[in-house]
């Protein structure tokens, strides 16, 4: 019996997420110092490159029909709305102190989520190396 890859890579993302949080928690570095700005990146990139197959197959909108199917599907929706605002939020002062304009990285995150989030703590943390170099 085969467990369906819809099934695997889910896990496998929890797992990791799991993993990363727990190290970052029990480490005493600051967060932004254990990866480098090519990790988010990188994760953008993959994040993006693995997006294009459900977009192939079900458009750019395809996304909204799984997120009013019900309510659970409602729910899951709402809670992706509030940590991506949350995390903007809390990123928006760092990013002002680099010069770097928000308002095209909220367009960014809204309409890409998490990749567009990925990509503006990349750029974030490679402005922040950079004025301390």
């Amino acid at each position: 019996m085969s467990i369906p890859l819809n099934v695997i890579v889910p896990a496998a993302a929890a797992a990791a997420a799991a993993i990363v949080g727990i190290g970052a928690a029990l480490s005493s570095r600051r967060t932004d110092q254990l990866g480098r700005w090519q990790v988010p990146a990188g994760l953008a990139a993959m994040f993006f490159a693995g997006s294009l197959i459900p977009i192939r197959t079900g458009g750019a909108f395809g996304f909204w029909a799984e997120h009013i199917r019900n309510d659970w599907n409602n729910q899951i929706f709402i809670d992706l709305l509030l940590c991506a605002s949350c995390a903007y939020l809390l990123l928006l002062t760092r990013a002002r102190a680099v010069s770097m304009k928000v308002l095209p990285w909220f367009v960014l995150i809204a309409a890409t989520g998490s990749i567009g989030l990925l990509a503006m703590i990349a750029r974030l943390l490679f402005l922040e190396r950079r004025a301390t170099i």
